[in-house]
């Protein structure tokens, strides 16, 4: 009877977690903690310091997300949990590891996971790895890398039926996009994982999503503002035509390209070919 009631204060503080009700999910969690402390039982206290770390993660305190996930990964360890499937908070831990600035750490468990997803073929493992590489590449500043692993992160959530995670995983790569500069890119990421958070009810990760879109600043600038020639030109490249393909299908040298393009890019505040292809489909679907 008292597992089946710290099952279900679990369950509920989770759920409450995920809804944004950080009074209701803080209470019915510390309740299933002390009852698990009371019961002297690791395994229910490995899984309420990681949901209590989850909302502190969800709420943006950093310290206490950092007090009770790494309660969790020590617990987790003791209890001997091996396969990563029979818990959910590998990916909260990752991310509070670089969020704090403890990158050695945080290569060390993403070894550890991504050891445990081949051995286990957990593919959910996978993800979660794929998203705290892209992450502590991006702390590093190395953003080819980051935005290369968190690619990878969407390629196989795509496959999996794990919407949450995968939104999750929309807004990592969206503040990627935006250090890198790729704005456009960003917003298309960031406006989709806030349409996710919204369908779920997901207040607290909705109020993120919102906080990162605010931080994107786009100068006003439309396809309209350009040349017939220059629209043209931006046209075909953002189907992902070469620069020489471009000129042969206009009959413009590549020279002439290139320089079309840069006012393009100039007058659009873009500055990649991505973007392009994001600013011009937007355009043509209207």
């Amino acid at each position: 009877m008292a597992d089946q009631r710290a099952q279900a204060l679990y369950l509920l503080g989770l759920v409450a977690a995920f809804q944004g009700d950080a009074a209701e999910a803080s209470a019915l969690l510390g309740e299933a903690l002390a009852d698990a402390d009371r019961a002297d039982e690791d395994w229910g206290r490995q899984r309420a310091h990681g949901a209590l770390g989850f909302l502190a993660l969800s709420l943006r305190d950093l310290p206490g997300a950092l007090k009770h996930l790494s309660r969790w990964h020590q617990l987790s360890t003791a209890v001997g949990l091996r396969e990563p499937g029979q818990s959910r908070y590998h990916g909260d831990y990752a991310a509070v590891l670089v969020e704090s600035g403890m990158l050695a750490e945080a290569d060390t468990f993403l070894d550890q996971l991504e050891d445990a997803a081949q051995r286990s073929g957990r593919v959910s493992a996978a993800a979660y790895a794929a998203v705290g590489r892209a992450l502590v590449s991006s702390a590093r500043g190395d953003s080819a890398s980051a935005i290369a692993s968190a690619q990878e992160a969407l390629v196989v959530y795509d496959r999996l039926p794990l919407r949450f995670d995968r939104a999750r995983a929309l807004l990592v790569a969206g503040r990627i996009q935006r250090r890198a500069k790729s704005k456009l890119v960003a917003r298309q990421l960031i406006e989709e994982a806030c349409s996710e958070f919204d369908h779920f009810g997901a207040a607290l990760w909705s109020a993120q999503a919102r906080s990162e879109l605010a931080r994107i600043n786009i100068r006003a600038a439309a396809p309209l503002n350009l040349t017939e020639t220059e629209r043209r030109v931006a046209e075909l490249a953002a189907r992902g035509m070469t620069n020489r393909q471009v000129g042969e299908a206009l009959f413009l040298a590549p020279k002439t390209v290139e320089a079309n393009l840069g006012r393009v890019y100039r007058k659009l505040a873009i500055s990649s070919r991505a973007e392009l292809g994001a600013l011009m489909g937007k355009d043509s679907a209207r």
